[in-house]
C-alpha cells in the first residue's frame, strides 16, 4: 500500500549556527591537505596518498584513521607531527558525524586523548578544543531535541555524558590560554618586543581561543545542569560566560558590565542568551528576562541570534509560568510580518510551544487562569503545525499528551481528535489480520471510523474552518476515507467527489477521484449495476485531467479490457 506521506521532520542544529568553522579532513598529492578532483587525475600520487584519498573520498573514516595510526608510529620527528595533526583533524569530522554511534564516539573521544598525550608537539589549544568542540555539538543538538521531546533516554543519557567529559576540557583551555593571554598583554604594556606585531596576532588568536573555550564551557554547564536538574551549574555558566562580557575576572557576568556595543557580534550576543538561559535554570525569571531585553533592544544584533530569540522567552517565561508574556510574545512573533498580517509560527517553534503549553495545561498544580492561558496557547500552535502541514507532528503530540488540554471547539480541536480517532482505527484495522486497505467488517473499528468521520465533519463545518483552507481540503478528503473504511461506499463516493472539486492541490484532487472511482468500483462490483454509469463518468474524467498519470493507464486498460483483473488493486492510504 502506498501512502503519502504527511511528515514534516525536526533535525539538525536549529537553534543555533556553530562559531566555528568545521576542520575537513582532505589528502592530496603535494600536501595532503586538498581532496583529489577529477581534473586531477593526470597528477601521479605515490601509493599511500591514494589509499589516503580514496579512503576518504569513500567515507571510509575508520579505516583511514586506522592507516593514519600506522603512520604515526612509523614515522619520526616533523613528518609524524603532521601526520598527528592530520589524525587529529579525522578525529574532530568523525565526532561531527551526526550518525557516528555512540560505541564509536567513545572510542574516538579515547583515542584522541591518546594521540594528544603521544604526540605532545601536536597538541595544540586549537586542537584540544576542536576535539572538545566535535563531541559537545551533537550532545547540543540531542539537549534541545530533548525540550521539543523527541530525544530518547538513551540520547540524553549518552548526552550527558559528553557534556561532563568536555566542560573540564573547555575550563581547562581556557584556564590555560588566559594564562598566555596574561603573559602576552605584560609583553605588550612592557614593549620590549622586538616584532611587536607578531606578539599582538599571537595575543589576538590567545584572545579569540580563550573567549571560546569560555564559551563552550558555559553553554556545557547550562546543559549539564538542565539534564541533570542541579540549578548550580547555572553560576558556573554565567562565570564562564562572564569572560566574554566584561565580568570581573571570576565574577558571573553581570548586566551593568554588558558591553553592549559588541552584541554585534554573535558569539557575544549567544553568550548574552546563554546568560538568561542559566539564570533562568537558577529560578531567577526576573534575571533571565532582562538578560533577553538586551538582545531584543539590541543594535546590530546579528539575525541568526534574532532567530533564536523567540524559542528562548517561551522557554523561559514557561518556565516560571509566566504565561501572560508567553502569550505577548507569540502573538508579536506571529505578527512579525510588514503588513501585520498573522503568520503560523514555523514547525519547530509551534512544536515547542506545544511542548510547553501541553505540559503545563496537564499540571495539577497549575492554577486555573494560567491553565486556561496554557491551553489557548496549546491550540494556537496545534493550529499553526496543522497550518504547515505537518500532521505528523501533531499526531506526535497528541500520543504523547492527549486531546484533553486543548478545549472542546474549534477546527484544531475537531481535526486533531480525528486525526487522533482516524489513526487508531487504521491501527486496529491492521490488527485484526484482514486487507486494512478493504473496508473494515468488525463492528468496533468500523465504530471508530464512524467517529473519526463526525469529528471531521465537525471540523470542516466549524466557524474558522476558512483559516485553515488547506488542511481543510485535505479534512474533505480524510472524511471519504472514513465514509469507505467504515463500508459506506457510496457516502465515500460523493464526499470524494465534493472533495474533488474544493481542493486547489491537482495532487489532492487526482487522489479524490481516483478513490472515488475505486469506491464506485467496489459498489459494482458487489452489485450495484447503477453505479457503473457513475463510475464510468469518473473515469474518463480522469484520464482526461491526469493522462500522464500511471493510474490513467491502468484505466485505459481497463476501458479496452486489455486488463482482465480489474484496476482496483489498493487504495493510497491517507
Amino acid at each position: 500500500m502506498s501512502r503519502r506521506p504527511e511528515h514534516t521532520p525536526i533535525s539538525g542544529r536549529w537553534w543555533r549556527a556553530p562559531l566555528l568553522g568545521a576542520f575537513s579532513l582532505c589528502l592530496s598529492a603535494a600536501s595532503a591537505q586538498t581532496a583529489l578532483t577529477p581534473e586531477d587525475e593526470s597528477i601521479q600520487l605515490r601509493p599511500q596518498e591514494a589509499v589516503e584519498n580514496y579512503l576518504a573520498q569513500h567515507d571510509l573514516l575508520e579505516v583511514l584513521a586506522a592507516h593514519l595510526r600506522q603512520r604515526v608510529a612509523d614515522t619520526i620527528g616533523d613528518a609524524r607531527v603532521r601526520n598527528a595533526e592530520l589524525l587529529g583533524r579525522l578525529y574532530v569530522r568523525m565526532l561531527e558525524r551526526e550518525d557516528t554511534p555512540p560505541e564509536l564516539r567513545q572510542s574516538v573521544e579515547a583515542r584522541s586523548q591518546e594521540l594528544l598525550a603521544a604526540v605532545p608537539q601536536a597538541d595544540s589549544f586549537e586542537l584540544r578544543l576542536n576535539l572538545a568542540k566535535a563531541s559537545y555539538l551533537r550532545a547540543e543538538e540531542i539537549v534541545e531535541n530533548e525540550r521539543l521531546r523527541i530525544a530518547t533516554p538513551d540520547q540524553k543519557q549518552e548526552a550527558e555524558r559528553v557534556l561532563r567529559s568536555v566542560a573540564p576540557l573547555f575550563a581547562n583551555i581556557a584556564l590555560n590560554v588566559g594564562r598566555k593571554v596574561g603573559e602576552l598583554e605584560r609583553k605588550e604594556t612592557l614593549g620590549r618586543d622586538q616584532n611587536i606585531e607578531a606578539l599582538r596576532t599571537e595575543l589576538a588568536d590567545a584572545r579569540r581561543l580563550r573567549s571560546l573555550a569560555s564559551y563552550y564551557a558555559g553553554w556545557s554547564e547550562y546543559y549539564i545542569g538542565y539534564l541533570s536538574g542541579v540549578p548550580v551549574h547555572g553560576n558556573k555558566a554565567r562565570e564562564y560566560f562572564g569572560v566574554l562580557l566584561n565580568a570581573v575576572p571570576g565574577r558571573q557576568a553581570s548586566l551593568d558590565r554588558l558591553p553592549r556595543g559588541l552584541l554585534r557580534y554573535e558569539h557575544v550576543a549567544r553568550s548574552v542568551i546563554g546568560c538568561a538561559m542559566a539564570s533562568s535554570l537558577v529560578g531567577d525569571d526576573v534575571e533571565a528576562a532582562r538578560w533577553l531585553e538586551a538582545i531584543d533592544l539590541g543594535e546590530s544584533v546579528p539575525e541568526a541570534v534574532l532567530r533564536d530569540l523567540y524559542p528562548r522567552q517561551v522557554m523561559i517565561y514557561a518556565a516560571a509560568n509566566r504565561w501572560a508574556d508567553v502569550e505577548l510574545v507569540t502573538r508579536r512573533k506571529r505578527q512579525s510580518a510588514s503588513d501585520g498580517a498573522v503568520q503560523p509560527l514555523d514547525v519547530v517553534s509551534a512544536r515547542l510551544l506545544s511542548v510547553v503549553a501541553l505540559e503545563a495545561a496537564r499540571d495539577p498544580a497549575l492554577r486555573a487562569g494560567l491553565k486556561s492561558q496554557a491551553e489557548r496557547l496549546a491550540q494556537t500552535a496545534l493550529g499553526d503545525l496543522v497550518a504547515r502541514g505537518a500532521i505528523a507532528q501533531v499526531l506526535d503530540l497528541v500520543r504523547k499528551y492527549g486531546t484533553a488540554p486543548i478545549g472542546e471547539r474549534g477546527f484544531v480541536v475537531n481535526y486533531v481528535r480525528a486525526l487522533k480517532t482516524f489513526e487508531d482505527a487504521r491501527e486496529a484495522h491492521r490488527a485484526t489480520g484482514r486487507d486494512p486497505e478493504l473496508p473494515a467488517k468488525a463492528a468496533p473499528i468500523v465504530n471508530q471510523y464512524g467517529e473519526a468521520a463526525r469529528l471531521l465533519q465537525a471540523a470542516i463545518r466549524s466557524d474558522d474552518a476558512s483559516n485553515f483552507a488547506s488542511e481543510t481540503a485535505r479534512a474533505e478528503i480524510r472524511l471519504g476515507l472514513a465514509f469507505y473504511y467504515a463500508g459506506s461506499l457510496e457516502e465515500a463516493a460523493k464526499q470524494f467527489e465534493r472533495a474533488a472539486t474544493l481542493t486547489q492541490d491537482p495532487a489532492e484532487r487526482q487522489d479524490a477521484i481516483w478513490y472515488a472511482i475505486v469506491a464506485l468500483d467496489q459498489l459494482v462490483e458487489s452489485g450495484a449495476r447503477s453505479k457503473v454509469e457513475m463510475r464510468d463518468r469518473l473515469a474518463l474524467l480522469f484520464i482526461r485531467d491526469f493522462p500522464g498519470s500511471e493510474r490513467a493507464y491502468r484505466l485505459l486498460l481497463r476501458q479496452t479490457n486489455a486488463e482482465l483483473l480489474g484496476f482496483f488493486d489498493v487504495l493510497p492510504e491517507s
